[in-house]
């Protein structure tokens, strides 16, 4: 599958020309697709659908894988991979196959288009063709023909009447185109009398024409002949060719070409068509892969945005959360002061009470003596003056006492005086 995915698109093309052996490379046609400008960095190739800058001076590869995946080139039904190019040899490839024996093979009868099976080559399994020369053990087997198939012309059309002739039938047919084919060989003693004698015929100038024409398609590239017109050219070709007959100025190592190419052209067709459809499967998952590498490249990145957003948010909401801590514990101060106050509101609005209802009392009170004012005033004067009377007579009470008091004294000095000198 690797090998299928990078290999495929445009390749170079190499032909075998039948008078040569030589193998001239044509130019890559991938350059159909790309053209070369001039820039300030040098020579680069733009591709012509998507606009794409490549690099000039890295071969045709890159340019290549880059058809693969362009996203603006068109789907294409000429696409081809490099292990189902055909290269039709000439004469040469009979030879390199060993079958060096001339033989002499009668024309085998062509079915209609219509009547000829379509063949179809699955994954797994190969479809029958006329017998392969590459299997052939030897030239004498060869000659006998024993497991040669009758032509099977080859179609491109959609294999939905695969299954009309089965497999036995196709075995069968070959079997008795065999037989005919034995029939046809001639003895040792007669060969070389009826080749020299065929060598001398020359073919027609419509045989000349068909083998010109065949000649032409061969030397095109596959993916030409696959188209319908050319496709039915070919069959045409092939079929009008396989009639003819020895006397027609066909050799039979002309004619047992003519088989080789018609069993190449049917088997290579399959195995073309088979590689278009796994050209396409692979372009198709080479894409849808690219388009899942894209998608994971935008999730990843994605990705990253979010876990970066996650971890801002993660950092806000820790920051919120210790603010908020703090404002909890603030707003569990303010319940309490709250309690606090209201407790005491409470408190005061019991005092206030309180002080009302004494300062009822002390109004009455107030009244009831507002009105003995005057009378204790009254009570006060006189109240005052006896206090004032009581001091007076208090004090003269003790003037008196003291005077008697000192009258003692002095009589006692007197006394003792007098005692004094009478002692004297």
């Amino acid at each position: 599958m690797a090998h299928e995915n990078t290999t495929g698109i445009e390749i170079d093309y190499e032909y075998d020309d039948c008078n040569s052996s030589k193998r001239p490379k044509m130019t890559s046609k991938v350059w159909e697709e790309m053209q070369r400008i001039q820039t300030t960095e040098g020579s680069k190739v733009l591709c012509r659908h998507c606009g794409k800058l490549l690099q000039d001076n890295c071969g045709t590869s890159h340019l290549k894988r880059h058809l693969m995946i362009c996203p603006k080139r068109p789907k294409r039904l000429d696409v081809i991979t490099q292990d189902s190019i055909t290269c039709f040899r000439g004469p040469s490839s009979a030879r390199e196959s060993g079958l060096n024996t001339v033989l002499m093979v009668r024309p085998l009868k062509v079915e209609p288009e219509s009547q000829v099976p379509y063949l179809f080559q699955t994954s797994n399994n190969r479809v029958p063709t006329i017998a392969s020369t590459e299997n052939a053990p030897s030239p004498i087997q060869e000659l006998h023909a024993k497991t040669s198939s009758p032509l099977m012309l080859p179609t491109i059309e959609s294999p939905k009447n695969q299954g009309d002739i089965t497999l036995d039938d196709v075995e069968m047919k070959a079997f008795y185109a065999s037989l005919d084919a034995e029939t046809s060989v001639m003895s040792p003693s007669q060969d070389t009398t009826v080749v020299t004698e065929l060598s001398n015929i020359t073919p027609c100038e419509e045989t000349k024409k068909a083998l010109k024409t065949l000649q032409d398609l061969l030397s095109k590239d596959f993916t030409d002949l696959l188209h319908t017109g050319q496709s039915g050219t070919i069959k045409s070709t092939i079929e009008y060719l396989s009639k003819l007959s020895a006397d027609d100025g066909i050799s039979a190592e002309m004619r047992l070409l003519i088989l080789e190419v018609s069993r190449e052209f049917t088997r290579r067709s399959c195995d073309y068509n088979e590689a278009n459809r796994k050209i396409e499967s692979a372009s198709t998952n080479i894409l849808k892969a690219d388009k899942l590498e894209e998608n994971l490249e935008a999730n990843k990145k994605e990705f990253k945005e979010v876990s970066s957003l996650e971890n801002e948010l993660s950092n806000q909401l820790s920051c919120l959360e210790k603010r908020k801590k703090e404002l909890e514990e603030q707003i569990n101060a303010i319940k309490a002061n709250i309690s606090v106050f209201q407790s005491a509101k409470v408190t005061s609005t019991k005092r206030k009470r309180e002080a009302f209802e004494e300062a009822k009392i002390l109004k009455a009170q107030r009244d009831e003596l507002r009105e003995q004012v005057p009378h204790l005033k009254n009570e006060l004067e006189v109240a005052k003056k006896n206090q004032t009377h009581i001091r007076a007579e208090w004090s003269k009470l003790g003037e008196k006492f003291s005077k008697s008091l000192n009258g003692m004294h002095h009589e006692e000095n007197l006394d003792g005086k007098s005692m004094q000198e009478n002692s004297v």
